[in-house]
């Protein structure tokens, strides 16, 4: 541990007894950037499926294609319009990065008769979104 006008500062010498420090202390570094985008492609989504069991469980399952920045987070919606406007009947989201499904209870809801739409969003570890993908779910009758 060394000191100097601004505190406390751990100190390694590397090198041996005879090496000499090269910097200054305290020592700034800054590498100038002129992008405003990460250089590594956005995370995508694939293969999503989505299943209803006994009309009580939802369940979305999707893959992540392995070439893009890794997933952090999910966002999965259900609606009765294909739009996905308005307030979604069922929500589930976590930050959860080795996450490839959810399951919903859906029980309350009643789901019958009419077509859903689920609405599946991810999020990389640069916190940028992926696309939308939507999943219909067929007609139920319960």
């Amino acid at each position: 541990m060394q000191r100097d006008e601004t505190g406390d500062f751990y100190f390694m010498l590397s090198g041996g007894a005879d090496s000499a420090a090269s910097t200054a202390n305290p020592s700034k570094f800054a590498i100038k950037r002129t992008e405003t985008e990460p250089a590594f492609e956005k995370l995508k989504i694939r293969d999503a499926k989505l299943a209803l069991t006994d009309g009580k469980t939802l369940s979305v399952s999707w893959d992540v294609d392995e070439t893009t920045t890794p997933p952090f987070a999910y966002d999965v919606k259900l609606f009765d319009n294909e739009a996905a406007r308005g307030e979604p009947l069922a929500t589930a989201a976590n930050n959860e990065p080795h996450a490839r499904s959810v399951t919903v209870d859906v029980s309350s809801l009643k789901l019958s008769g009419s077509r859903y739409y689920v609405r599946l969003q991810g999020k990389d570890i640069l916190d940028r979104k992926t696309e939308v993908t939507m999943l219909q779910l067929p007609p139920t009758s319960n």
